[in-house]
């Protein structure tokens, strides 16, 4: 998945939601990653 360009709207910044682990787009809302995980398969 290209991480520089949201696929719905192509803005170039995300938020990373703390709580949930999610990568979302801050102009649509659109969900990039579900979950955040570091090399050792943790939830970062």
């Amino acid at each position: 998945m290209d991480m520089e360009h949201c696929p719905q709207c192509g803005t170039e910044i995300f938020i990373q939601d703390e709580d949930s682990g999610e990568i979302v787009c801050s102009n649509c809302g659109f969900v990039i990653s579900y979950r955040v995980l570091d090399a050792s398969g943790r939830m970062v």
